[in-house]
């Protein structure tokens, strides 16, 4: 690859970086010119197999839903290779390419699809999920990011550029080079973790019962503690991957009706979970750090008496999980929780303080080597972020 200047002297703005051997202006086009949009007429939405499309370009996916779709809701057949995209969420880069395994599934059409022409298709995607193509756009079209949809006929309209198909080709390629690179650590990262959790659930199933029987009262207690957004703690939130700064990608404050609103209190190696979202695996230990975030979350403090390490990873199985879940309530499925009550209420069987610590090192030395391997993932990640926003114009 060469740098190149990002303007030329007629202020036509070109990639700073490109392949030998390509040179000249990218022209600008409509994407209209390379997109057709497919209405298929499929099936109602009970017979429907339907596909969904994953925010923040993740890809498109079979929907599974335990409700059952309605016969007046019409379907239309996505193919393989065609582009989608969600109306709702075309500011949370909704968008995807139909892969083979889902030719023929379905959708509404609140998730278009379009047939795509003249213009290399791994291209055009990895083109319109850069921030300055779907914010700037749907923005613009939205007039703020609280619109709801981006029709067709908007997309449709919005503008691009692109050189000539060859150094398309060249540019998707290299990207496909790069997401093989990314997929195959990532496969790695997700067999060590494998590994790590079978060596958990062995270690336990085979010696729980030599253990000392606890109710979760007795090594848990729920910490209360309110603070208001104003600076004292940073905002994080809370996911089945663990506590986190709180990034704009989930930013919900616009919501929020008061401004001295009251937010839950973390510290470092609390126990928190989502009541709602525990079905989802939403449990972890507070590896982050002190910080806020939103009231719906509980969070524990671990007694002295055990080992915060050991304690989290034993509640974090999913065999716990399918245990607590016996205790859900609530008549819609989304909302149904698991409260904290009931969670302390709950017996586990548990070693001494010395065994848990021992086989916490054991297990902390597995974390160490995961996580070096998912470092190397999120710098392969971020360097092709990096590579394809000088690709790009």
């Amino acid at each position: 690859m060469a740098n190149v200047s990002s303007s030329n002297s007629q202020g036509v703005r070109v990639p700073k970086l490109r392949f030998p051997g390509f040179e000249g202006e990218w022209e600008s086009h409509l994407l209209n010119e390379y997109l057709t949009e497919s209405k298929i007429p499929g099936s109602d939405g009970k017979q429907a197999k339907k596909l969904s499309v994953k925010l923040w370009a993740k890809g498109v996916v079979e929907k599974n839903t335990i409700f059952e779709g309605s016969e007046n809701t019409q379907y239309y057949i996505r193919k393989a290779g065609q582009l989608i995209y969600g109306k709702l969420d075309f500011l949370n880069c909704a968008f995807g390419i139909v892969p083979p395994e889902l030719d023929g599934y379905e959708s509404t059409l609140d998730a278009p699809a379009f047939d795509i022409s003249n213009i290399n298709s791994t291209f055009l995607l990895n083109r319109i999920i850069q921030r300055d193509f779907y914010k700037k756009n749907g923005d613009i079209a939205n007039g703020s990011r609280k619109a709801k949809r981006i029709h067709p006929g908007t997309f449709l309209s919005m503008e691009i550029t692109s050189p000539t198909l060859q150094e398309q080709e060249k540019i998707a390629e290299f990207i496909i080079c790069l997401d093989k690179r990314i997929e195959k650590q990532r496969q790695l990262v997700e067999t060590l973790k494998s590994y790590k959790r079978g060596f958990l659930n062995s270690y336990i199933s085979q010696n729980e019962q030599r253990w000392e029987k606890v109710r979760l009262s007795d090594i848990l207690s729920e910490r209360k503690e309110y603070c208001e957004k104003d600076g004292s703690y940073p905002h994080a939130t809370l996911s089945k991957d663990g506590v986190y700064e709180k990034s704009d990608r989930y930013d919900r404050d616009y919501l929020v009706s008061s401004d001295d609103k009251k937010y839950k209190v973390t510290h470092k190696g609390d126990l928190c979970y989502n009541p709602a979202n525990l079905k989802f695996g939403v449990i972890c230990i507070n590896t982050y750090g002190d910080a806020i975030f939103s009231p719906i979350y509980v969070t524990f403090e671990i007694s002295e008496r055990h080992i915060t390490e050991f304690v989290g990873a034993y509640l974090m199985r999913p065999d716990f999980i399918n245990q607590a879940l016996r205790f859900q309530e609530g008549t819609v499925y989304e909302r149904m929780a698991v409260s904290p009550e009931d969670l302390l209420a709950m017996s586990i069987h548990l070693p001494s303080k010395s065994e848990q610590y021992k086989f916490a090192e054991g297990l902390s030395k597995m974390q160490m080597k995961i996580q070096a391997e998912e470092d190397v993932l999120n710098k392969t990640v971020l360097l092709k972020k990096v590579l394809l926003s000088l690709l790009f114009i």
